[in-house]
């Protein structure tokens, strides 16, 4: 048997190939603590910690992440997060509302009392004058009698008035749910689930100023305490504005009358700003701008940065057999929505999200291209998100109206 001598050359390489054998354990663990598939449906879900912060003089706890989420696959209307199709941002907190009928915390607009003010609407849950258990009104089961052609109506508001309640969903810091609001017992939310936390709301009244810039809903904040004893407050609006629905012309641009359906034809119906519209505004969600731990005073502030968004939400196609002829409905969302700018820790930690190119596919929004995490001036870690986008058979920036 012949031994070889090993150089210093062979031992590096030796050494190399242990620490990348090493470094690719390291790496398998990793992903098998942060990454998963969902067995029920296949999908598949990974989660990158950025920054986790724990106070060690209360309960205080923060959490920065990005979370991954296939879901059941992608679809045509779907639009992606500003971290990128299927990610998520975990930071800061919201609570979005998923509106049945009427808005519950809609205050009713009566107009100028007559019944050929189409201006006016009903009121929500909260407001109505006709309790819930009386179920749906007479009037109702009544066909009404118009009086003359090319005429717009709208229902009497007492007739009208909500009788569904609305959905409230909440995510912050690692908690998600929903809620209902409670009707009979206060201003608070009745939790959906296996959940001890405790939900109030504040409303204002004010903000309804019955003007063509005002605010038909009332609730101005919520509030969250968990189990813990740590309350959560969500005192920022996100605004979603009330259009209307019309016919309009292959650009989108003129709203137009009621066509005539000819055999063949291709007709297009989007979404309008009616400046006649009183109250046009409502708030669909409540960011999270404050963690106050009661015992200690200590707390985590939040501020966002408002984006105005005005934009395309996809189409509905929709073919009249009988007749031959197709309606395109554009879908369109105007709004206001929050996102994260900042967030400050009682210890001196700060969090900053720094935002980069603006956002071909969603007009308004930019995506975000930095988190940075420093301490009492001094950086500590810089997180570098790149985006791109997957146009037909390549990936890139667009260079067409088309693509």
């Amino acid at each position: 048997m012949q031994l070889k001598k090993m150089n210093n050359g062979d031992n590096i390489i030796l050494m190399l190939r242990r620490r990348m054998f090493a470094l690719f354990i390291l790496l398998l663990v990793i992903l098998k603590s942060y990454s998963q598939v969902n067995l029920q449906t296949g999908s598949a879900t990974f989660t990158l910690p950025m920054f986790n912060w724990q106070d060690d003089k209360s309960r205080l706890n923060s959490v920065i992440a990005l979370s991954y989420n296939s879901g059941n696959g992608l679809k045509v209307d779907d639009i992606a997060s500003n971290v990128g199709q299927g990610w998520s941002l975990v930071a800061g907190g919201v609570i979005t509302r998923m509106q049945v009928g009427e808005p519950d915390d809609q205050m009713a607009y009566n107009g100028d009392g007559t019944d050929q003010d189409i201006r006016k609407y009903p009121a929500g849950v909260l407001y109505g004058t006709v309790p819930i258990g009386n179920g749906c009104p007479d009037a109702l089961r009544k066909y009404p009698i118009y009086k003359s052609m090319n005429q717009v109506y709208a229902q009497r508001n007492v007739i009208g008035e909500d009788k569904k309640r609305d959905y409230f969903s909440f995510q912050f810091n690692g908690k998600s749910g929903m809620f209902i609001l409670d009707t009979a017992n206060g201003d608070h939310g009745i939790p959906l689930g296996d959940t001890k936390m405790k939900i109030t709301f504040l409303r204002d009244p004010s903000m309804v100023t019955n003007t063509t810039s005002g605010i038909r809903t009332t609730i101005t904040s919520f509030t969250i305490q968990d189990i813990d004893g740590l309350i959560y407050k969500f005192t920022l609006h996100g605004l979603t504005q009330m259009l209307q629905p019309n016919y309009c012309d292959k650009d989108l641009v003129q709203s137009q009358t009621q066509p005539k359906f000819d055999a063949g034809s291709i007709n297009h119906q989007s979404s309008f700003i009616n400046p006649q519209f009183i109250n046009p505004f409502v708030i669909g969600s409540w960011y999270l701008s404050e963690i106050d731990d009661p015992l200690t005073l200590r707390k985590i502030q939040f501020t966002y940065i408002s984006k105005n968004i005005n934009s395309s939400a996809g189409s509905d196609i929709s073919y009249n057999e009988w007749h031959d002829y197709l309606i395109i409905s554009h879908k369109r969302s105007i709004g206001t929505a929050l996102e994260p700018s900042t967030i400050v820790y009682p210890d001196g930690h700060l969090a900053t999200f720094n935002y980069g190119a603006a956002r071909v596919d969603l007009n308004g929004e930019n995506a975000l291209s930095t988190v940075d995490i420093s301490y009492q001036g001094r950086y500590l870690s810089e997180y570098q998100l790149n985006n791109t986008y997957f146009i037909l058979n390549r990936h890139g920036t667009q260079v067409s109206s088309y693509q």
